[in-house]
């Protein structure tokens, strides 16, 4: 089997195998860079954080940047079942940070103030200590992430 391997003869790499090294350098990636659990107060960024607080990335943290696409297939990946491939989206205008629902099959929502409101393609500006849930926040499968922002 070596052999053909070293040759060339072997089939491309299995979606599998492909899945476990993405997951491995994920995990090893955060093990290693101070971005794990509690390195919030690490991350600088203009725009603040999102910090995953339930799903598959539970204690990962994100640095907030132009427009970029939360989803299964965005910029910030989140692969959990009730994912759309394009859930969400940070926009920012100046210094306004909001987030926009991208017609995603199971909702945005925002959670301020003990009041939840589902997001329907309106942008809505973030405040730091929003809770963002993607998908219904009363289902245990939906993924849910904490909006920070201090000042650089």
């Amino acid at each position: 089997m070596w052999g053909s391997f070293l040759i060339g003869d072997v089939p491309v790499v299995s979606p599998i195998v492909k899945h476990a090294t993405k997951t491995i350098t994920n995990v090893a990636t955060r093990a290693f860079s101070g971005r794990g659990p509690g390195a919030a107060g690490r991350i600088k960024t203009r725009y603040g954080t999102l910090t995953i607080n339930r799903g598959q990335k539970k204690g990962a943290i994100e640095a907030v940047r132009p427009n970029i696409v939360i989803g299964a297939r965005g910029d910030i990946q989140l692969n959990d079942i009730g994912i759309s491939r394009n859930h969400a989206r940070i926009q920012i205008e100046g210094d306004q940070v909001a987030l926009v629902d991208l017609d995603s099959t199971n909702g945005t929502f925002l959670r301020r103030d003990n009041q939840v409101q589902p997001l329907n393609g309106v942008p809505m500006p973030l405040q730091h200590g929003d809770l963002i849930y993607l998908g219904d926040p009363d289902l245990p499968t939906s993924i849910e992430l904490l909006y920070q922002r201090q000042e650089v």
